[in-house]
């Protein structure tokens, strides 16, 4: 059951879509990234999760779009 608000749009025919994001939690600075890669129908391809050790925000923001660029 969706939320009121959140929706996710298929990618056209023969592209997939990259969801991703990265997080950092607490003063320690511990960041974790994850994303999914999904075909035209919804259906996953791939998905990853890791920790990427301590790091900012925006570094952890970046480690997730690198790595789904890989994945891609």
């Amino acid at each position: 059951m969706a939320r009121a608000g959140i929706s996710w749009d298929c990618p056209p025919d023969e592209w997939v879509k990259i969801n991703n994001d990265g997080a950092v939690v607490g003063r320690l600075n511990l960041a974790t990234i994850g994303g999914v890669l999904r075909n035209n129908v919804g259906a996953w391809i791939f998905y990853f999760s890791r920790g990427i050790g301590y790091c900012s925000v925006l570094l952890a923001e970046l480690w997730t779009v690198h790595n789904a660029l890989l994945y891609a």
